[in-house]
């Protein structure tokens, strides 16, 4: 009628026939024609449903032939439909068929086709269901593996369904579900031995709410908690809860569980075993007789069992051969060729939509193209334009790396003399006072030129920190005592705060650690006159394994104005100190704050302009195991250390005299040769404990050198000395004949620890 209308109003012009309305017209017959597909779809779900009440309920009343037959023609039905809901209900009781006949292969197979249409409904009662007969067909199978498995997946989609708004299941179906599968989970838990498994899902179990739990379930779970005392040997424990099981188990009227009795025989077994073993024969007798009478009735009620499954399984072979199967899928057949007639007859229409939509869609594809190649030149001049930048920034950054491992070798040598000058106690004042500027000056050009380095190689992102073992009280008062020229010159004072509770020993890179608090404590030398600078270190919390740190560089220098808190950590992002003067690269905060990230960590500013400034970080740190007796030894008794020799080679004079000159002050024997060929020689005429193995050198480098000691010498430690940084270090196989790296100009206490270890290392081998 609606159609006649249209056409009417089309014919008398009162529609004019553009594509706007052609468009109108297609939809319309459309939305009328699914409008009574719809309809009659509505009833599916009705007779999906009255089909599964029947099966189920010949399944309960075990008529096994007449469920079988039912909860196949619902699977049948629901396949056609694509109905997962009831294709997983029909494999699920389909299973449990198979398991009542104890042909638990084609369980198996039914429960994962079930559990597999549970999945696509998005159903996770169904899902918890079908993992959870899975677990108990493969624990009567033996698999207690896989039952195990199969049961940890039940109990998680039980809980998710809990957790979920799901109302097809009402609360107590949730928490009976809930509570089976935790029966079985323990139960199965105990079976194979895994006793603190058990006892945490029996704990589990004390907290549901078991107001509508069956009693078998709930002697179940007595039963189960007896067993766990048992196991733990908590005898009288053992007993209150068998009894309490026995109680409920025996004072339910219905017996629809056939398996009560044989949990009865099983917790008079128990008891029988309990009693005997503490010398009680009267009680012990007692319950033998009644495990023995639970027994034979469990087994009466077997044998009807057995009897009930042959015939059910030959009913069921019957069944699969009766043409009246084949007669229920042409049934099913025709219903579904009626139901493709309709939708060829729907999709006939769309396909008439979709031919006048694509002709929309044509001309739109075809102004989307021009714009699309003209976005496409621009993404090509666009990504030229990103190599150059990327290009420039790679040169900029291997012509500063360059640049500062040419300017760090003498700046070595520099540094080095000076500091050994400085040990000279006949030096007079002025000398000695000159020297001391020498060498503030060497230090602050030093640490200039491994700032910019540090930046470049943080913007190339070639950091990796290290673990290794630190003293961390030491550490500390290391830096702590750095500053003690600056603090002359600033008239500041350091205060150090170490929590008694942080460990002695971590595990963390030192070096790193080290660079972070020097950047802090140095900018608040630099920005504190005449004031105090504190270092906290804080425990927020520790574990056996563990330690997390909070450390606060806190001063009462000039503060820093809150308009500056966003900018402080910019590259190159330079305030004036204490003294009004402006200095250092402003490179301090921004390399800081990168390296932080590598520690997980993040910088945390409080200020308050004119007051002062704390800046603080938290760190995890690994807590090292506590030095040994031979770790002692070497760390705190210098007289020990006379004992080893130690050869260095290394070209550079200069060099020769700094290194030689700090293992001599630290009381470790050395000697020293030019190049690589004297090394070999020495190695081979002399017993030498370690190497000190400089890389670039004339007639022969380091690596060769090192090579061929390892030819006659394998286990003397050869440490790597490099004023170069060697970017493949750790993932070069040619550096592995090398036991460690140490890039010169180096760290004194890193210098010394690698040393110590290695020394350590081959004592214990």
């Amino acid at each position: 009628m609606h159609i006649i209308f249209f056409l009417y109003l089309l014919r008398n012009n009162l529609v004019l026939p553009t594509m706007k309305n052609c468009l109108f017209f297609c939809a319309f017959l459309f939305m009328y024609s699914i409008s009574g597909y719809g309809e009659e779809n509505k009833r599916l779900p009705e007779v999906l449903d009255s089909i599964s009440v029947k099966a189920k309920k010949y399944y309960f009343d075990y008529d096994i032939l007449e469920s079988f037959k039912s909860y196949n023609r619902l699977k049948k039905l629901s396949d056609s439909l694509n109905n997962h809901y009831g294709k997983s209900i029909s494999n699920l009781y389909l299973g449990n068929i198979y398991k009542f006949m104890d042909q638990f292969d084609d369980a198996k197979a039914s429960y994962e086709t079930a559990k597999t249409s549970a999945i696509l409904a998005n159903d996770y009662y169904l899902v918890a269901s079908t993992n959870h007969s899975l677990g108990i067909v493969s624990e009567r199978q033996g698999y207690k593996d896989d039952a195990i498995d199969y049961l940890e997946k039940a109990l998680e989609s039980a809980f998710s369904l809990q957790l979920s708004k799901d109302k097809n299941y009402t609360r107590e179906e949730k928490t009976m579900l809930s509570y089976k599968v935790l029966i079985m989970l323990a139960d199965t838990y105990m079976s194979a031995g895994l006793l603190k498994k058990s006892k945490r899902v029996l704990e589990r179990l004390n907290i549901v709410d078991d107001r509508n739990v069956d009693a078998y379930h709930k002697g179940h779970l007595f039963s189960l908690v007896g067993r766990y005392f048992m196991a733990e040997n908590k005898i009288e424990e053992a007993i209150f809860q068998f009894e309490e099981g026995k109680r409920i188990l025996e004072n339910t009227n219905v017996n629809e569980l056939k398996f009560r009795d044989l949990l009865l025989s099983k917790i008079c077994k128990h008891l029988y075993e309990i009693y005997n073993a503490k010398k009680e024969p009267k009680k012990a007798f007692v319950y033998l007789q009644q495990y023995n009478n639970y027994s034979d009735s469990y087994y009466k009620a077997a044998n009807g069992r057995r009897e009930a499954v042959g015939r059910s399984k030959f009913f069921i072979e019957n069944y699969k051969n009766e043409i009246q199967v084949a007669n229920n899928e042409k049934l099913f057949q025709l219903q579904i060729a009626k139901k493709t007639k309709n939708i060829n007859y729907i999709m006939s229409i769309a396909m008439f939509l979709l031919g006048a939509l694509l002709v929309t869609i044509y001309i739109n594809y075809v102004s989307k193209k021009k714009l699309a190649n003209i976005l496409k030149k621009r993404n090509k001049e666009l990504e030229l334009a990103r190599n150059k930048a990327l290009e420039s920034s790679e040169s900029k950054s291997r012509f500063i790396s360059n640049v500062t491992h040419e300017l760090r070798t003498p700046l070595y040598g520099v540094v080095g003399i000076t500091s050994l000058l400085l040990e000279d106690n006949n030096l007079n004042v002025v000398d000695s006072k000159h020297l001391k500027s020498l060498k503030y000056s060497g230090d602050y050009l030093l640490r200039l030129v491994n700032k910019i380095l540090e930046f470049s190689k943080i913007e190339s992102n070639k950091i990796e920190l290290k673990k290794i073992r630190v003293d961390l009280k030491q550490l500390l008062e290391n830096i702590t005592g750095s500053f003690d020229y600056k603090l002359t010159e600033s008239d500041n004072k350091i205060v150090l705060n170490l929590d008694e509770k942080a460990p002695r020993y971590v595990s963390c890179d030192n070096i790193r650690l080290s660079q972070v608090l020097i950047n802090l404590i140095g900018n608040s030398v630099k920005f504190t006159k005449s004031g105090f600078i504190y270092l906290n270190v804080i425990v927020k919390n520790i574990t056996e394994e563990s330690v997390d740190l909070r450390f606060e560089v806190q001063d009462t220098g000039t503060g820093i104005p809150k308009e500056k808190f966003d900018t402080i950590f910019e590259d190159f992002s330079q305030l004036s100190n204490a003294r009004g003067q402006v200095n250092g690269t402003g490179l301090g905060l921004t390399i800081t704050k990168r390296i932080l990230e590598l520690f997980n960590s993040k910088i945390e500013v409080e200020s308050e302009f004119g007051v002062g400034s704390k800046f603080s970080f938290n760190v995890n740190f690994e807590i090292s195991d506590k030095a040994d007796h031979d770790i002692e030894v070497i760390e705190n008794d210098p007289k020990a250390k006379d004992d080893y020799n130690i050869l260095i080679v290394e070209d550079n004079k200069i060099n020769q005299v700094i290194t030689k000159n700090l293992l001599k002050n630290a009381n470790y024997s050395c000697e020293v040769v030019g190049d690589g060929k004297k090394a070999v020689e020495s190695a081979k005429n002399t017993n030498f404990d370690l190497i000190l193995m400089d890389m670039n050198m004339p007639i022969m480098g380091g690596l060769e050198s090192a090579n061929i000691i390892r030819t006659f010498d394998k286990g003397i430690p050869i440490l790597a000395l490099t004023a170069a940084d060697i970017e493949d270090y750790n993932t070069n196989e040619k550096y592995r004949v090398f036991d460690g790296l140490i890039t010169k100009p180096f760290d004194n206490y890193e210098f010394f620890q690698l040393i110590e270890y290695n020394l350590r290392e081959k004592q214990s081998h």
